[in-house]
């Protein structure tokens, strides 16, 4: 599945294997060192290996009572198509999930689903079988559905609530589908919705058939503060992420939304409260310093600059500075150039990422007034030949009893 050399190398902490892994859509769990990591992605192939070989020897596979059959199997090229979405959003490609075509009963208006078992995340898709000769059916599109699943798949190790449904939302090419999809964040959400809906519904019969004087404004009320309350939350809840993506850029300005990607609720709540670039750039060295997973973010995600500062032109000198042949200086600006027997040692002083050179911030609050901020917009733009449809929602569940999502 992902190939024996790159999960040693990633057993030892190889930086690099653990990175390749990550565009896989492997992420590490919240608290996951190497040694666990491994661990899971070693199960993870044994079972799908296991439903190999039953597909092989019985031509079917039977997962929470739905039967998968392997003539019915997904192509790799439909699972490209949710691939060019998630990659150009969040940095990763999936092509290890197993996909089947298929039509449970009872599935008048499903669409798919994905099936997911902890902890060694083993993970399964079942879509339509409408969708092996199309685009879209009804209020479903195949490739938003594919790419939906997928980033539940990849962040499943996170442990998210808060989150999970924005970013999965985010593949959405519909402008309202990401500013408004991830109201819902659970089932709880959808059933106190739709249980207030159908009770307004019952009173409304009642009224008609035998309770002529039953008031219908509290049921009415009722939905309104569902709502209210569904609103306000979800309004909150942006704000923040927005907050954090904003922090993201400072730190990544090309890959924010991937870097937010691979944190849990905590880390995008604890970003998102951070004061101002500087602090962020604490922040985000300190959690390199603790997570692996941060190590494998800066390693895959380069090195950071302050990007309010725009870098100087490699031959600039300082004024009253003679220039000094094979110096750069633009990484010394201002400074003294160094000893000829020191020459090709200047860029051992640029700072790693996540690490700001001292006294840019306060320079900055200096010249403005204000510490520089980047925002960067919640909405992305839309995705190339994308077509809108429908998302199904996420569900997580223990080992003994996987749980689908059905739409």
């Amino acid at each position: 599945m992902v190939g024996s050399e790159h999960i040693d190398r990633a057993a030892e902490g190889d930086l690099d294997a653990l990175a390749h892994l990550d565009a896989l859509g492997l992420l590490l769990g919240a608290d996951e060192e190497a040694e666990a990591y491994v661990e899971r992605l070693r199960a993870l192939e044994r079972n799908i290996a296991g439903m190999d070989m039953d597909l092989a020897a019985r031509g079917c596979f039977e997962v929470e009572g739905v039967t998968v059959r392997g003539d019915r199997r997904i192509p790799p090229a439909l699972f490209g198509e949710a691939d060019a979405v998630t990659e150009a959003l969040y940095g990763f490609r999936i092509d290890w999930v197993p996909g089947f075509f298929i039509n449970p009963r009872f599935s008048l208006l499903f669409g798919g689903c994905a099936f997911y078992f902890y902890p060694d995340f083993f993970a399964l898709f079942i879509i339509r079988k409408a969708f092996e000769r199309r685009q879209r059916w009804l209020i479903y599109d195949r490739r938003e559905l594919l790419a939906h699943e997928l980033c539940h798949v990849a962040r499943i190790g996170l442990g998210s609530r808060l989150f999970e449904e924005t970013f999965a939302y985010r593949t959405s090419p519909s402008r309202f589908r990401r500013a408004a999809g991830s109201a819902l964040r659970s089932p709880a959400d959808t059933f106190a919705f739709l249980g207030c809906t159908l009770l307004l519904l019952v009173a409304q019969v009642a009224r008609t058939l035998f309770l002529p004087a039953l008031p219908i404004y509290p049921f009415w009320g009722l939905i309104g503060l569902v709502t209210v309350f569904l609103g306000l939350r979800h309004a909150r809840l942006r704000r923040t992420f927005q907050r954090a993506l904003d922090r993201a850029a400072q730190l990544a300005p090309d890959a924010a939304p991937a870097v937010l990607f691979r944190a849990t609720d905590e880390e995008i709540l604890d970003l998102a409260a951070t004061p101002g670039p500087q602090d962020a750039a604490e922040w985000f060295a300190e959690r390199c310093g603790e997570s692996l997973r941060w190590q494998v973010i800066r390693h895959r995600f380069r090195e950071w600059q302050p990007p309010s500062q725009a870098p100087a032109p490699a031959d600039a000198v300082a004024p009253g500075q003679e220039p000094v042949p094979g110096f750069d200086h633009s990484l010394h600006p201002g400074g003294d150039a160094p000893e000829r027997g020191d020459l090709g040692q200047g860029n051992q002083d640029k700072e790693p990422f996540g690490q700001p050179r001292v006294g840019d911030h306060e320079s900055r609050e200096g010249q403005a007034g204000t510490p520089h901020e980047q925002h960067v917009d919640v909405q992305d733009p839309p995705l190339p030949g994308a077509v809108q449809g429908g998302s199904p929602q996420q569900a997580l569940g223990p080992q003994a009893q996987g749980e689908e999502i059905r739409t």
